[in-house]
């Protein structure tokens, strides 16, 4: 296994199953990768399979633990989580990477292309660096949106310029992202930070033109057709989100987190037509112009607050907020004098959306021993989602009509509350949980939309209000024995 990494490892031993989102045992999950019992890759269990190599492995082993929380509030039997800890033959307790890839040269039609990488990582047990950027017009997996959001190990660049599609059109992208995640004092129990910048930009363009003749049937005259077409785009993305959490304070722990994205997305389109009947003068031709503008922005924040002591009562307290802003301009004309199909049309839709929550929940332990286990849960959850969206189309082309089936004014309210109830109890050979959801939610439609004789005046559009309410109740119930496996190599 020279040169391969620990993912080849893994694939052979029975029970694993490593996808690009998860590593799972007998079917459970892997929640935490451990070298050597530490975290030196961080939170993500899949890190530590892209960046340790095969010859670097002596043992593997899985086993069951409490997490963090549990441990601290001094649980006897809680639900434990599944993880990995890879042994390696010489101590690791610090690990940097780097890779960098290039490549280049002409199409055969002569254009030239192009796909090149490069990231950079340093991992410990209180400290990760990541950071990746690439450029690529060749449609390698390295250009996909997602690849550059959440590459995570710089030997997977490699792995991914193996695959690229087809050349049917032309995509040009780039994209970089890095993050940084820093922890003092205890990895478990003391304060820590984190801040992540990503970027991606594609450019797309394509052309394509069929020519179709239909021979002279009976009746039928000779036909001739044409269709021709091409679109641009340009896709714009940029992301911020910081994280802190503060364990160490007199208030016990707190977590803040804040996010904003915005994106552009612009885009043009030609597309040309022409219809010609053998015998006849009549050319009937369309020459179609469409462009349009879209603009999002995102900002999104969320603070708790929760008592994690060993106490046997545990207060918490969860604020989201979610502020969401769509602009979209986009506009179709027909510029040939002769076309069949003259028009120009022209619609804006922009609205903002609302989002927030609070929730405030209650733990109790009521038994906690050398047997068993067994604590109660309630919480009281409020949430508020306002989204409001406007489009107005206007139709010219015989005069200013507006398109009734475009235009709107809406404003969507959604008010609920719910109640929540829980039990978990656990034991050395089962862990058995339920519980009960109660939500009330009010939902409210308040609409504006034109009449005839139709108008660009709002004070002449029809209003329509539409209310409803309505219950939900959700119980459950789980019941899990657990198991203890080690898997040595």
């Amino acid at each position: 296994m020279d040169g391969e990494s620990l993912r080849a490892i893994l694939e052979q031993l029975p029970g694993f199953k490593v996808s690009r989102n998860r590593i799972t045992v007998d079917g459970e999950e892997i929640k935490r990768t451990y070298i050597n019992g530490v975290l030196v890759f961080g939170d993500n269990p899949l890190t530590a399979v892209g960046a340790l190599k095969a010859d670097e492995v002596s043992q593997v082993r899985v086993y069951d633990e409490q997490n963090a929380v549990d441990k601290r509030r001094g649980l006897k039997h809680s639900k434990k989580d599944r993880v990995l800890d890879v042994v390696t033959k010489e101590p690791l307790l610090r690990l940097a990477e780097a890779g960098v890839l290039g490549e280049g040269g002409a199409d055969e039609t002569g254009q030239l292309r192009y796909s090149g990488a490069a990231a950079l990582a340093y991992y410990s047990e209180m400290l990760q660096l990541k950071g990746f950027a690439g450029a690529d017009n060749t449609g390698t997996q390295i250009g996909n949106n997602e690849y550059f959001l959440y590459q995570d190990s710089a030997n997977d660049i490699l792995r991914a310029a193996r695959s690229s599609d087809n050349l049917v059109s032309y995509t040009e992208s780039t994209g970089a992202n890095i993050g940084l995640t820093k922890y003092w004092k205890d990895r478990d129990y003391g304060n820590s930070m984190s801040a992540v910048y990503r970027y991606v930009r594609k450019y797309e363009k394509t052309a394509s033109q069929v020519l179709t003749d239909y021979f002279a049937s009976g009746a039928n005259p000779a036909i001739s057709s044409s269709d021709t077409s091409s679109s641009r785009s340009v896709r714009g993305y940029h992301n911020v989100r910081f994280d802190f959490d503060l364990k160490d304070t007199p208030l016990k722990s707190f977590a803040l987190t804040a996010e904003a994205s915005v994106s552009d997305d612009r885009h043009s389109s030609l597309a040309a037509s022409e219809t010609i009947t053998d015998g006849s003068e009549d050319i009937r031709s369309r020459h179609e112009n469409s462009c349009g503008n879209n603009r999002d922005f995102d900002l999104m924040t969320e603070l708790s607050w929760t008592n994690n002591d060993a106490a046997k009562l545990r207060p918490s307290l969860d604020l989201t907020f979610d502020f969401e802003r769509n602009n979209t301009l986009s506009w179709t004309v027909d510029t040939l004098a002769t076309s069949f199909d003259r028009r120009q049309l022209s619609s804006d839709g922009f609205g903002n959306s609302i989002y927030a929550t609070a929730d405030f929940g209650l733990s109790g332990i009521i038994i906690n021993d050398e047997h068993r286990t067994f604590s109660i849960d309630a919480g009281i959850t409020s949430s508020f989602d306002r989204s409001k969206r406007r489009m107005l189309t206007i139709d010219e082309i015989y005069g200013r009509d507006i398109d009734l089936a475009n235009t709107f004014d809406n404003t969507w309210n959604s008010f609920s509350n719910s109640l929540n109830a829980s039990f978990n109890y656990s034991s050395r050979h089962m862990h058995l949980s339920g519980g009960l959801s109660v939500r009330n939610t009010l939902q409210a439609d308040d609409e504006k939309y034109p009449q005839p004789p139709y108008s660009e005046d709002e004070n002449t559009w029809t209003e329509f209000s539409s209310d409803r309410s309505y219950w939900s109740v959700l119980p459950f119930l789980s019941l899990r024995y657990k198991s203890l496996s080690t898997v040595r190599i």
